[in-house]
């Protein structure tokens, strides 16, 4: 369903630890890795988001992204 942020985040969340079995770029894979955590912060999901912001954070702590997608989970407001 077109907007349906939340489902989103819940059906890619699996795939991230598999994503080096599909091959691709490091930039695609690493779509896979940002997008279940821009679809948390898109649903509202405060807790979520802030959960995947730290993971992310913890694996890539110098890429631009890393730096700028936790600011914006912890600025949510708890739905």
């Amino acid at each position: 369903r077109l907007g349906d942020h939340a489902a989103v985040a819940c059906l890619l969340l699996p795939l991230r630890g598999l994503h080096h079995r599909f091959g691709g770029s490091h930039a695609q894979r690493d779509l896979l890795e940002l997008t279940p955590l821009e679809s948390a912060i898109r649903a509202g999901n405060a807790p979520f988001a802030r959960r995947l912001a730290q993971e992310r954070r913890m694996q890539r702590p110098h890429n631009r992204l890393t730096v700028r997608l936790p600011d914006r989970a912890r600025d949510l407001r708890p739905r």
